[in-house]
């Protein structure tokens, strides 16, 4: 830089950079990966609605379409690689949610090569929305064979990443092994979880330093450690949406892995619009 006339000389490209890059901004695209399940879609929508909070323009990837903030729908016709790298082109997209087809992950690969937060849904027939060689219920914690699109998934979580994975699954060793990430579980029973299993497994995975998000009453409880703290959502949102804790829980479970305070979590969960 030329020296000012007068006075000491500003750091202007420092100034720049930080207009640009806030302090902890990488600069990257934050992509979100949604394992296939009867709920996938509304948990995009969710999490959409909470990362536009934030100011961040969005691109969504589910089904036949593709959206960006503020643009027509296209995408009729492309496949999920295809979808997902014209949003890392588009020059808007500051976050991009999408869900993927197991068919097309187990024939051609995963629609990126890393997505920063994965979540497994869980569905209210409790299938989870996996085929049976995936995440289930059903499966043998000792001896458990994941599917090829759920290690598509896992696998790409970066370390640093984070996979958000129902409580209830047995294959949760399994999980931990196959990926680089932290694991944050997540449960949408309602009020005292009443199964032992599910209850020990929340308060050891806490203990060990990891994160919940569960329902308890009509609040989502965000814990960490020994911290625990209160979201509450509108009671005739049950009314409303009897499913909506099977998408809003996984939802703020991703917002608050990618850093959305709290006040934005609790200000989606008063929201009287719930046609995300």
């Amino acid at each position: 830089h030329v020296a000012p006339l007068h006075g000491k000389p500003q750091p202007v490209g420092d100034a720049i950079v930080e207009q640009m890059f806030p302090k902890g901004d990488s600069g990257c695209i934050v992509i979100v990966g949604i394992a296939n399940g009867s709920h996938a879609e509304k948990i995009g929508k969710q999490l959409a609605a909470l990362l536009r909070s934030k100011g961040c323009c969005v691109g969504m990837a589910r089904g036949d379409s593709v959206e960006v903030d503020g643009q027509a729908p296209y995408g009729q016709g492309m496949s999920d690689r295809e979808k997902v790298s014209s949003l890392i082109a588009n020059p808007l997209v500051e976050s991009i949610v999408c869900t993927t087809d197991p068919a097309q992950t187990a024939a051609t690969g995963l629609a990126c090569d890393r997505c920063d937060v994965v979540i497994f849904p869980e569905n209210n027939d409790r299938d989870f929305g996996y085929r049976a060689d995936s995440v289930t219920e059903g499966c043998d914690s000792n001896a458990a064979t994941l599917g090829a699109d759920t290690l598509s998934l896992l696998h790409a979580v970066p370390p640093g990443g984070v996979v958000i994975v129902p409580v209830a699954t047995d294959c949760l060793e399994q999980i931990r092994t196959e990926c680089r990430g932290e694991v944050m579980l997540y449960s949408t029973t309602a009020s005292t979880i009443t199964l032992t299993r599910l209850e020990t497994r929340l308060n050891a995975h806490r203990a060990g330093g990891g994160k919940s998000v569960r329902l308890v009453d009509q609040a989502i409880v965000l814990g960490f450690g020994a911290t625990t703290i209160s979201v509450a959502i509108r009671p005739e949102s049950f009314l409303e949406d009897s499913e909506l804790v099977f998408h809003l829980l996984p939802a703020i479970a991703a917002a608050w892995s990618l850093g959305t305070d709290i006040q934005s979590l609790r200000n989606v969960c008063d929201a009287s619009d719930r046609s995300l």
